[in-house]
């Protein structure tokens, strides 16, 4: 409950972007996704997005 959006992503990929206004927050592009793995930065936006160990209501962890 409340870690859910009301919309799913592509198993197999897609780009996804965060727009305030007319202006890009950000963007990240994603292949066919994994089971059991989460895509995602650690750190600022400027990282380019890695393999991330999937911690729900949590901070994201690098993989070991």
């Amino acid at each position: 409950s409340g870690l859910h959006a009301n919309f799913k992503l592509s198993k197999s990929g897609e780009v996804v972007t965060l727009v305030k206004e007319d202006v890009l927050i950000d963007r990240i592009e994603f292949d066919v996704q994994r089971p059991d793995l989460a895509i995602g930065r650690i750190g600022d936006k400027s990282r380019q997005p890695q393999p991330l160990v999937p911690t729900p209501g949590q901070a994201n962890r690098p993989l070991p």
